[in-house]
């Protein structure tokens, strides 16, 4: 390991190696990602195999800056020093650890594409709400531009947004993606429409409100200090071009000339400068909202019910969409209520505004309560009708509902309202709610 990083820092003559990566550890995912160089030049785009996931091989050289993606998560695990052609990525937990050693054979197969899309609006500080839609298929995706990923750069007036499409929503070989919003007046504006190639991989799209002209579905950098950057201080001959290599396809490069020596005090500082300006970043809006205030405690609902403060809870009734509407009554005043399933929402008057969540995927739910969490606005509180609604676009769960519980009730308050024949969800607290009778825990 010691040579091998000698060799790279000092030599400068070491050549492109072409490597395989695979990925192991990673459960439930539709969709992994590995990007390498300064600006995630480099992707290997990954296939589901027997014991994890089997990327497409890459041309790589020396220490190099490395992220996996899974689903539209973004991990950053470099930089790397190059040791051979066989890399194997797995994921433990919330770390990431590398092995220079073979993994997975190579298997041809798809998986879900990932959609990163880029929206210009100079007459609009909001963030937009854009549709998606392909052949039968159509999602809708709220961008934003908080510094968050996909988004380098925070408020400065460019949005950004990701989505993991299904693999069989837009066909095999060439598809075509209409991107869209609702006006003020709630028709569709369309704001281009975009050609790919293949059905795995990562796709770009890029829109200006009001000139479907200046659409494009030309990559544009995602990470690194290009991404991070002011898009006026990145000189257009500078942004490289992020091709993905075919799927199975490893062509080893001609030799060239050596290449400058990169100081190991350089990386070292830029990574520990990343790391503490990601976790400035990633907390510094709830840190705001509670600095030199005291949140009051959340009551109980009607007095002696469940507190709607953080956790998941399951609330079984005879009318379960009625429980549902006289739940979110009562929470709109000091919440801001999300809605999942089939309700009828009409009997609601909103004091804050009540949002009904158009895209069921867990993970999209998911990145949208931690989006809202970290917006400077109200807590969310999620309302599901029913156990069934939400689901997993990459098929990789067999158990969607439970998960988002899980993953969420750590930081938001949701509650599942389901009719009092329902099937229990295991590790999840159990209320009854009678209108008469009032609230009743079932079990804790």
């Amino acid at each position: 390991m010691f040579f091998a990083l000698l060799f790279a820092l000092f030599s400068g003559a070491a050549h492109a190696v072409a490597v395989r990566p695979s990925v192991t550890g990673v459960e439930g995912a539709g969709s992994v990602h590995l990007l390498f160089g300064e600006d995630g030049e480099d992707v290997a785009s990954c296939v589901p195999a027997t014991g994890g996931w089997s990327c497409s091989g890459v041309e790589i050289d020396g220490i190099i800056d490395a992220y996996l993606l899974i689903d539209t998560d973004l991990v950053s695990f470099g930089p790397l020093t190059i040791q051979g052609a066989d890399l194997t990525i797995d994921r433990v937990g919330s770390d990431v650890v590398v092995r220079w050693e073979k993994g997975l054979e190579p298997v041809e197969g798809t998986a879900s594409p990932v959609q990163f899309v880029r929206v210009h609006d100079p007459e609009s500080e909001r963030a937009p709400m854009i549709r998606l839609a392909a052949g039968t298929f159509s999602t809708e995706v709220s961008c934003a531009d908080d510094g968050g990923f996909p988004d380098g750069t925070p408020n400065d007036g460019v949005f950004h947004c990701a989505k993991m499409l299904p693999p069989g929503a837009i066909g095999s070989d060439r598809s075509a993606l209409e991107v869209s919003m609702r006006a003020q007046d709630g028709t569709i504006v369309i704001l281009g429409a975009f050609t790919y190639t293949g059905s795995t991989g990562l796709r770009f799209a890029t829109v200006t409100v009001g000139d479907p002209s200046q659409a494009s579905n030309q990559p544009f950098v995602l990470v690194g200090p290009k991404a991070r950057a002011p898009e006026e201080e990145v000189e257009p001959d500078t942004v490289p071009e992020m091709v993905q290599p075919e799927p199975q396809e490893m062509v080893q490069p001609e030799p060239g000339p050596p290449g400058p020596q990169r100081p190991v005090w350089i990386w070292a500082l830029g990574a520990l400068a990343v790391g503490w300006l990601l976790g400035r970043r990633g907390s510094s809006a709830e840190a705001e909202a509670l600095d030199g205030a005291v949140p009051l405690p959340v009551k109980a609902l009607d007095g002696r019910g469940p507190v709607p403060d953080r956790g998941a809870i399951v609330v079984s009734s005879a009318n379960p969409s009625a429980t549902l509407l006289h739940v979110a009554k009562n929470l709109m005043i000091q919440r801001r209520v999300l809605l999942l399933g089939s309700t009828d929402d009409a009997v609601i008057d909103p004091v804050h505004p009540v949002h009904r969540i158009t895209d069921p995927d867990r993970h999209a739910v998911h990145a949208l309560i931690k989006k809202m969490r970290s917006d400077g606005g109200l807590p969310p509180v999620l309302l599901i009708q029913g156990p069934d609604v939400v689901l997993d676009s990459g098929g990789g769960s067999p158990t969607p509902t439970h998960d988002l519980l899980l993953a969420v009730g750590t930081t938001a308050w949701l509650a599942v309202f389901v009719s009092e024949d329902a099937t229990e969800i295991p590790d999840v607290p159990s209320w009854g709610y009678d209108p008469q009778a009032g609230w009743t825990l079932l079990r804790g």
